[in-house]
């Protein structure tokens, strides 16, 4: 396989290969950490909105499709990845995406909606989850009952949620920790 490619593992489009732009910091989710991520998420995908944040190479976001998200916006602050995805976009027929290139927490979102699952999986060493929290908080884009993915290196900052957030599933590979949580009312 294609250093620059990761394949989607279920749904739609399992098997499919999506490809992407080789920069700094990007490092798409492992395979056996997707799989036990969407086993999580497997009776919440189905017609959830979700948030990419991070994007990269788009994986989660287009696993989350791949399995019956209603729709996917993916962010990224780097513009190749973001070209990479919409790509990836169209070479697979993706009429339910949105792409918006920019920085976190400083970008605000022109979708006026509220997640119900989002991805945080931040370059490592950025110090970008915490911050990622907080704007997410401050900008309400989370739905009640939202799931909230983070995956960072197991020696980052301590993850600060909020106290309406509880931890659902924890699990570590390698240096990798991630961390499903819940936003109660």
């Amino acid at each position: 396989m294609n250093n620059n490619q990761v394949s989607i593992i279920g749904g739609l489009w399992r098997g499919q290969k999506i490809s992407f732009s080789d920069f700094p910091g990007l490092r798409p989710t492992p395979n056996r950490v997707k799989e036990t991520l969407f086993n999580w998420l497997s009776a919440d995908i189905i017609d959830a909105i979700c948030l990419d944040l991070f994007a990269g190479s788009g994986a989660l976001g287009f696993e989350a499709l791949s399995r019956g998200a209603k729709q996917v916006t993916f962010i990224d602050d780097n513009y190749l990845a973001i070209q990479a995805i919409r790509k990836n976009a169209k070479r697979l027929n993706v009429t339910n995406a949105h792409f918006m290139h920019g920085k976190i927490p400083k970008l605000t979102l022109d979708i006026n909606c509220a997640y119900d699952i989002i991805f945080i999986d931040p370059p490592f060493k950025h110090q970008l989850v915490n911050p990622s929290i907080a704007w997410l908080e401050q900008h309400h884009y989370l739905k009640i009952n939202a799931l909230i993915y983070i995956e960072q290196a197991i020696d980052d900052e301590p993850i600060l949620v909020p106290s309406n957030w509880q931890v659902l599933r924890e699990k570590q590979a390698g240096m990798v920790s991630y961390t499903l949580f819940q936003k109660l009312s």
